[in-house]
């Protein structure tokens, strides 16, 4: 099909038609799988550092023979990343009352960020749908080795999903927390419906099924983390999967199809609901907060008043914030904001705050405004899943902060 992704406007690619299989080919698509993948199991691990190496210096090498000019232009949201940074790294310094923390847990790690987001984004635009796949395997299969420890930690701690009580009984597998957890289910998710609809000759029944079986591994992964954010997000993906990027444009009645299937889905599923909110801890924790108990009331409450205090020290210092990494230093409760909008405002202020969600909403906008540029659906519905995937990020961001986190 027509690539209309060659423009200075987007940077996405697709090459519907090409195996399922050939970044097999590519030794620096292989090391991009091997990163990725990586990051979704070696959380702060020497393994995951010595595999970020690797990427960068193949990424260097190959830069170094082909030219700065196979990864250009540098698309917008990496400049407003870049400008931020630099933001960052000139206000800091004038308000931080922890100079160690500024830097060892602020500038140093966003900058570490920055230059595996460069390599990312460069082997993507030299080996464009290879690239692409080799990055959504390595997703993919680390969520189902993450599923599959957390199979095993359920049945030792209480022989399934109904036997996981309390915040001790929440498992976080393999991952840094239980929270990231739930995350990587949901990237896991979303990388699997990225490659969904693309036709891969032979294979493309293979991604169906495979599809098909990977949603219930990654529920049950979801659902033992107990993660409520994760149980709401991992909702609308499939929603807005179903709902949005499977309905071809200006197509009311595929769109009205699809809403009628999907309601009727819901209808269907009503016990299994019932199920996930009174049997597993994810849907206890989702009916707590419905219903308002104690527990859920009093740690709503404390992240009010981490938001309050992120409010209240922008008032202070509008313009520079009180350096980055440095929220949990001015806070009462010494934790961070647990808020990728209130921690970014608090410290880096009102002008790095515009520059860091920038970083968001660019790629989101761009994603959208190009479905309204092609007819070919296939393309179309890359573009959606690329839409989704940057509300769910902005979704997800009202529970955590991302500046730091490789797997965004």
């Amino acid at each position: 099909m027509d690539n209309i992704y060659e423009t200075d406007e987007n940077q996405y690619y697709s090459e519907s038609g090409s195996s399922l299989f050939d970044w097999l080919k590519s030794p620096a698509c292989i090391v991009l799988c091997i990163f990725i993948f990586g990051t979704m199991i070696f959380i702060g691990k020497g393994q995951q550092q010595a595999a970020g190496m690797l990427l960068v210096l193949l990424f260097s090498l190959t830069v170094m023979m082909r030219g700065t000019g196979s990864i250009s232009p540098v698309p917008p949201e990496i400049k407003m990343y870049i400008a931020w940074i630099l933001w960052a790294a000139l206000t800091g310094p004038m308000v931080a009352v922890n100079k160690a923390g500024l830097w060892y847990g602020g500038l140093r790690q966003v900058l570490q960020v920055l230059v595996l987001v460069i390599a990312v984004y460069g082997m993507a635009r030299m080996h464009k749908e290879r690239a692409l796949k080799a990055a959504m395997f390595g997703i993919i299969i680390g969520g189902i080795l993450q599923a599959m420890v957390v199979r095993g930690a359920v049945q030792t701690m209480g022989g399934g999903l109904s036997g996981l009580e309390g915040e001790s009984g929440r498992v976080g597998g393999l991952a840094s927390n239980v929270n990231t957890l739930g995350f990587m289910m949901i990237w896991a998710l979303l990388a699997a419906i990225m490659l969904w609809k693309q036709k891969w000759g032979k294979t493309h029944k293979l991604v169906l099924a495979g599809t098909a079986l990977l949603l219930p591994i990654l529920s049950y992964g979801m659902l033992a983390s107990g993660s409520r954010k994760s149980l709401v997000a991992f909702a609308f993906v499939i929603a807005a999967w179903f709902w949005y990027a499977m309905a071809p444009r200006n197509r009311t009645k595929a769109v009205a199809w699809k809403t009628g299937v999907f309601v009727t889905i819901l209808a269907l599923s009503g016990p299994l609901s019932v199920y996930v909110l009174t049997n597993t801890l994810a849907g206890k924790r989702m009916a707590e907060r419905l219903t308002g108990g104690g527990t859920l009331v009093t740690s709503e409450r404390g992240r009010l008043e981490m938001y309050l205090e992120g409010f209240k020290m922008t008032a202070k210092s509008p313009i520079v914030g009180v350096g980055i990494n440095q929220y949990r230093d001015r806070s009462s409760s010494g934790k961070y904001s647990h808020s990728n909008y209130i921690e970014p405002l608090a410290t880096t202020g009102i002008p790095g705050f515009i520059l860091y969600q920038g970083i968001f909403f660019i790629p989101l906008y761009r994603a959208w405004r190009l479905t309204k540029m092609t007819d070919d659906t296939a393309q179309i519905y890359q573009l959606k899943v690329i839409v989704i995937m940057c509300v769910t990020i902005l979704l997800l961001g009202f529970g955590s902060p991302w500046y730091s986190s490789t797997m965004v």
